[in-house]
């Protein structure tokens, strides 16, 4: 990850972590996130926490978030 971030200025990383996640649990998601890249790309990678499990979008109210989220992350500047 930190190669491509390097590699594609213009690449953005967009994380959505399920809270109740037993598939990919949201600490273990941080954890390897952090040793992924450097602060020097860091800046170009969100994550949002959604009450829900894996697929956390199956609840119309975190689809909603989701959904306003990733279309403010596809449009935002870096």
């Amino acid at each position: 990850l930190e190669d491509l971030l390097r590699k594609i200025p213009s690449l953005r990383v967009y994380n959505a972590i399920g809270l109740f996640d037993a598939a990919t649990p949201p600490l273990s998601q941080e954890m390897t996130l952090s040793r992924l890249v450097s602060d020097r790309t860091k800046q170009r990678m969100r994550s949002a926490l959604f009450e829900g499990g894996h697929m956390m979008y199956l609840d119309q109210k975190n689809y909603e978030l989701l959904n306003s989220q990733l279309k403010e992350f596809i449009v935002q500047k870096e």
